[in-house]
């Protein structure tokens, strides 16, 4: 078992032939459950109560790369922005390309 897990899959603990997707937010689960269905991947699916629910999702790791896009999918529906504010999301874009040009201006300047 590894140290550090970022992702949230791992190998099935008893069968070699499946990964497990598991998920603290059910929208986010069910959303995933809706991709699984509509793409046609074989799943089963479970919930466990380790003091939090989280929903758990089998599938075979024949289909763990589709799979894997539509846990994508299913996590990008449900994510906030980086940076909410609009103002300062914008404000950072303009100051990031006013640099870069600077950056363009120096370069040629020097050369």
């Amino acid at each position: 078992m590894a140290l550090l897990n970022l992702t949230n899959h791992r190998d099935h603990p008893t069968n070699p032939a499946y990964v497990v997707f598991f998920y603290g937010n059910k929208d986010v689960a069910d959303d995933f459950e809706i991709l699984l269905a509509t793409n046609g991947i074989h799943y089963e699916r479970d919930q466990e109560d380790e003091g939090r629910q989280r929903h758990l999702f089998g599938v075979r790791k024949v289909d763990f790369k589709a799979a894997d896009s539509l846990n994508y999918q299913a996590i990008g529906k449900h994510r906030s922005r980086f940076i909410p504010n609009a103002y300062f999301r914008n404000f950072v874009l303009i100051f990031t390309l006013v640099v870069i040009i600077l950056a363009i201006i120096g370069a040629i300047k020097a050369g």
